[in-house]
């Protein structure tokens, strides 16, 4: 009876110990069944488009398959394989608070169905979903209540802020969600894209009042002063914005396109014009009552701290206004041209490196007429 009652023992933990071995299998062959077939949809981006994702600023993730840019109030996402979430190449588009009658928008491109599935959850918490076809037809509607299923008008409203978005997305990054991944856009998003603007261009209007020379904003103790280019100015043919701060006494210009500010600031009687580049965090030029310091101040740690301290807080107050960093403001890259032979793209690329040096050297050169445009502001604001 004992070695029976052992036995059966035996039996049934070497049992237990099968399935669990057996569903360990299954799990890593499914596993790995998920990974080969992630593996073969995974869209491979040649030189050009790595240059264009990269160019309008997307970086890429620590796995690399995927190239990302974030902000404060809106994301965007390009992936060339798919992840846990999604197992399809894609692309996505994260907006929170877009209007006051929006909580949340969240818009997939599917590269591998050819769909475009958009999400949207409105003020008092109501949730609608639908989906598009690569024709820009609705195929797919999930919206609350019975009566609001047969609605044609919210439906064609969720449809266009689908195609809103597109297009807003083509004009901001310079190609289109679907260019991304290497397909063609449809006729429709790049028609309509020219009657439309950028991401950024929607908040510049919704804060700012628009004026010959530009787009203005002033605080209500008129202490912040913002002066936005999104077109480039008399100052730099680049996007660009000023921020006059008579809380700190400092004038500071957002060059994203070339990843510079340039602060004037009075040193006793004795006007500074420093010009700093953000992601190698250099003073690349350091004038003082107009004479070039750079080689004496370029590694000054005070000076450098001073402009760190200035930056900070300029951007805490872009933000603050916009909820958005300058670089989104202002981004605005022309489309792209992927018809472009490799060797013909490189050109370009070393050329357009060239240009943009010499036009920074160029400009930042000028950063002491920056008292003319101080000038020019004041005179708009006695």
């Amino acid at each position: 009876m004992y070695n029976k009652a052992i036995s059966k023992k035996v039996v049934t933990v070497f049992g237990a110990a099968a399935i669990v071995i057996i569903i360990l299998i299954v799990l890593m062959i499914y596993s790995i069944l998920k990974d080969m077939k992630m593996t073969r949809l995974a869209i491979a981006l040649d030189d050009a488009h790595v240059q264009a994702i990269t160019d309008a600023g997307f970086t890429k993730d620590e796995d690399g398959h995927a190239y990302i840019k974030n902000d404060i109030i809106m994301s965007f996402e390009i992936n060339t394989k798919g992840d846990n979430q999604y197992n399809f190449p894609y692309v996505s588009m994260v907006f929170m608070k877009s209007s006051e009658n929006i909580q949340s928008e969240i818009l997939i491109y599917d590269a591998r169905n050819k769909l475009y599935k958009y999400n949207q959850v409105d003020a008092s918490n109501k949730k609608y979903e639908l989906t598009l076809n690569e024709n820009l037809e609705i195929s797919e509607v999930k919206v609350p209540g019975k009566n609001d299923q047969s609605d044609t008008a919210k439906q064609n409203e969720l449809r266009g802020a689908i195609i809103d978005r597109l297009e807003k997305f083509y004009n901001t990054f310079g190609f289109s969600a679907e260019n991304a991944l290497g397909l063609n856009c449809p006729q429709e998003v790049t028609d309509g894209a020219a009657a439309n603007t950028t991401f950024g261009m929607g908040y510049i209007t919704k804060f700012c009042t628009q004026s010959d020379q530009g787009y203005k904003y002033s605080s209500s103790d008129e202490k912040l002063q913002l002066l936005v280019f999104p077109n480039g100015g008399e100052s730099y043919d680049y996007p660009y914005m000023t921020i006059i701060d008579k809380t700190l006494n400092v004038n500071t210009t957002f060059v994203p396109q070339t990843n510079t500010i340039l602060c004037n600031y009075a040193q006793g009687e004795t006007l500074i014009n420093v010009a700093y580049d953000i992601k190698s965090e250099t003073i690349v030029l350091y004038k003082e009552g107009g004479l070039n310091r750079t080689e004496k101040y370029a590694n000054d740690a005070v000076t450098k701290n001073k402009i760190k301290n200035i930056y900070e807080t300029e951007i805490k107050n872009i933000q603050n206004i916009f909820s958005l960093s300058p670089d989104m403001l202002l981004r605005h890259n022309q489309p792209f041209d992927f018809s472009a032979t490799q060797e013909d793209t490189e050109n370009n690329t070393d050329n357009t490196t060239d240009q943009t040096t010499d036009q920074t050297t160029d400009q930042t050169t000028q950063q002491p007429n920056s008292t003319e445009e101080q000038n020019r502001i004041d005179s708009e604001n006695p």
